[in-house]
């Protein structure tokens, strides 16, 4: 049976009050055990990606957020949610800013005619493109009812593009 139709495992509940109780680590294992039995559903899943996350093992959190966002099928909400947290995640591990911000790296600069690389962002199909010189690395970009809008330097990287990378047990990042 797929994940996202599973009833609730057995176990699942008894897990669920440790977390609620601030016992990340016993709850952590308690959803741990539920996993390798295969009964687990998407919310065992979840609440141990929450474990992990509270417990600051980031790495193993973002598998788990990946993993809910790849099974989470009976709500695009949590899909989304999660696979957002996936990659701010994964990006931190890395030292990339997770920020929408214009990064020198990205590989979707061209180079035009007049001799500069340019990026195009569009954030709606029914709205226009911008495109954005190389002059704009570092700068925050913002979607503003389906527009890219420039917001100056992004206030995250402070317009480096790069962040301390975030490794297990650092303090927690904003997500």
């Amino acid at each position: 049976m797929e994940p996202h139709k599973r009833p609730v495992p057995a176990g699942y509940e008894a897990a669920a009050n440790l977390y609620k109780q601030k016992k990340f680590p016993l709850a952590g294992k308690a959803f741990e055990a539920i996993i390798q039995q295969g009964a687990a559903n998407v919310d065992t899943h979840l609440s141990l990606a929450y474990c992990y996350l509270l417990q600051r093992l980031y790495s193993k959190a973002a598998k788990e957020f990946e993993w809910v966002e790849k099974y989470g099928k009976n709500s695009m909400t949590l899909q989304k949610q999660a696979g957002r947290t996936a990659i701010s995640l994964r990006t931190m591990i890395s030292g990339v800013c997770p920020a929408p911000c214009l990064k020198a790296n990205d590989p979707r600069w061209h180079l035009k005619n007049d001799g500069r690389k340019w990026i195009t962002i569009r954030y709606s199909s029914n709205k226009p493109a911008w495109d954005f010189s190389e002059y704009h690395v570092g700068e925050y970009v913002a979607n503003e009812n389906g527009l890219p809008v420039l917001k100056g330097k992004c206030p995250v990287c402070d317009g480096s593009g790069r962040v301390a990378r975030l490794k297990d047990g650092d303090p927690p990042p904003r997500l």
